[in-house]
């Protein structure tokens, strides 16, 4: 069985009490003791060698806990990324897209990619508000390729292009790229809990996470889905709320107003002369020659 240590303490208050006693011995006796010398030594030795473990302790313990943050981080940056990437695969194979055939076959058995994030949620202490919001939207992704998937497959059969026959596919897929955004947004908000803002401002400003503008009541929705238990509420940690729904249908606004902002010059330039004010039409257009 091995013994422990004695603390440092203990080992100087020994080495001091031995040179204090030789000390008192030399002066009671008028003459010094061969000790007297070896006792200071082995005191003044004892402190300094106290003091260098302890500050050799106390760096120690500064470097397990940074080693800790760090390896936190990397663990943050590497599902964030993961996610990202899952924004820009969905984005790129927009309903437009001018290879729709393509865009079926890419999307209808896409299964979410979570490695990255699932080793951050078992590994890593997370808000339960956001690990359970983080789980539910996991599993609506995967529940939903599964049942699309599936329906995809027998109109594929019956018409051979799905895609063009889904009237509903340009909402479908403006959901699943708000789910893989919210994601990410919840990474950033617990990211952002623990303390990591410069890696959350190297991300907030992605353009992956740019919401789509358009018609997705996220936060009615959210009120909706939340009330019917559908859904876990959305955290109440203020670190959140940058991603919260309500703030991505703000941010989806002012995309959709820039955008028109942006394309308004451009209208009236090609109406010329008859684009009136906000570049509407103020008169019928004339029907070409033939």
């Amino acid at each position: 069985m091995t013994r422990k240590a004695p603390p440092l303490w203990v080992l100087w208050a020994g080495g001091t009490g031995l040179a204090l006693a030789d000390l008192i011995a030399s002066w009671v006796t008028k003459s010094p003791t061969p000790s007297v010398a070896a006792a200071l030594f082995l005191g003044a030795a004892t402190v300094w060698l106290g003091w260098g473990a302890r500050q050799s302790i106390r760096q120690a313990a500064d470097f397990r806990v940074q080693d800790k943050r760090d390896r936190r981080e990397r663990s943050f940056r590497a599902a964030l990324l993961e996610q990202l990437d899952q924004c820009r695969m969905w984005l790129r194979w927009e309903p437009n897209h001018s290879d729709r055939q393509r865009a079926q076959k890419v999307l209808k058995h896409h299964l979410p990619v979570w490695h990255r994030l699932g080793d951050l949620l078992e590994r890593e202490t997370i808000d339960p508000a956001c690990r359970a919001r983080l789980l539910w939207r996991l599993h609506q992704l995967v529940e939903w390729v599964e049942e699309k998937g599936e329906a995809w497959d027998v109109v594929d059969v019956q018409h051979h292009h799905p895609l063009a026959n889904d009237a509903d596919w340009g909402s479908q897929w403006a959901t699943q790229i708000d789910r893989h955004q919210e994601i990410v947004g919840l990474l950033l908000g617990a990211a952002t809990q623990s303390g990591f803002t410069e890696l959350v401002e190297a991300f907030r400003h992605d353009v992956w996470l740019q919401p789509i503008p358009g018609p997705i009541p996220r936060a009615s929705t959210e009120i909706g889905e939340v009330m019917q238990g559908r859904l876990p509420p959305w955290p109440a940690d203020p670190a959140y709320e940058p991603w919260a729904p309500a703030a991505r249908d703000r941010r989806a606004a002012r995309v959709l107003a820039a955008q028109e902002q942006h394309l308004a010059p451009a209208m009236r330039k090609n109406l010329g002369p008859l684009a009136g004010p906000g570049g509407t039409v103020s008169v019928p257009l004339k029907t070409p020659d033939p």
